[in-house]
């Protein structure tokens, strides 16, 4: 695991399949914590609103795992897929292409939270 001041270093241009999969999987638990922490926040802010009708209900963790942590889980594991893709396929050499593609991600989950909470 890295910490969080090595969360956007780039990876090695050079590196192999395995090096790839380890520099995002890494970072893997500073992602379902930092959509989880998002999730909480505007579960929170819905409940306040008044929206009582999932975040009140036994259900509301099956839910979040199954309607949201799965699923962007999954788009993470998509995030090294396309990284060997780029890097072994098409032979582009960009290091910062995984930090790139980690903050582009994370802010697109972020954005997904938005739609599943208030929808």
């Amino acid at each position: 695991m890295v910490g969080p001041r090595n969360l956007f270093a780039k990876s090695d241009p050079e590196s192999t399949a395995g090096a790839i999969i380890r520099w995002w999987e890494a970072r893997r638990l500073h992602y379902n914590v930092l959509t989880l922490a998002w999730a909480l926040l505007w579960a929170s802010v819905s409940y306040v609103r008044g929206n009582h009708l999932w975040t009140a209900t036994v259900l509301m963790i099956p839910t979040y795992l199954l309607a949201v942590q799965l699923p962007a889980n999954i788009w993470y594991t998509g995030g090294w897929i396309f990284d060997l893709i780029l890097k072994r396929v098409f032979k582009l050499r960009w290091p910062g292409f995984g930090p790139w593609a980690f903050a582009l991600g994370t802010a697109l989950s972020f954005l997904f939270i938005l739609v599943v909470v208030f929808l």
